[in-house]
């Protein structure tokens, strides 16, 4: 078998592997990681809506009001922020599905 033809049956193992969840036990454990990363990303978009699940830090970068004599004297207000937490379960889902979609295209063509 040829080199080429040994790449191109790899990349069809692997595509099936990701496209059909019925074709391995791999296959399922990677569906089921996919349907938790989803429930993670509802959850983490559902937190970071609620107003309660922010915090607004002692000091930032881009202050709304920076020690100004009339509105703010003597102090700096910052803009509330998600919490890191959320903010790591939001990224971890982006590169998730990210990763996944890539090497989906790659494998198609």
């Amino acid at each position: 078998m040829s080199p080429l033809k040994l790449l191109r049956n790899i990349c069809v193992a692997i595509f099936i592997t990701i496209d059909v969840e019925q074709s391995s036990l791999l296959a399922k454990i990677i569906g089921f990681a996919s349907k938790m990363v989803v429930v993670i990303a509802v959850l983490a978009y559902i937190i970071s809506t609620d107003p309660s699940a922010r915090y607004v830090p002692i000091t930032c970068d881009t202050p709304y009001c920076n020690n100004d004599p009339m509105l703010c004297p003597g102090y700096q207000v910052c803009a509330d922020t998600e919490l890191p937490s959320v903010t790591a379960a939001i990224n971890f889902t982006t590169y998730y599905f990210t990763g996944m979609f890539s090497l989906h295209r790659a494998l198609l063509n």
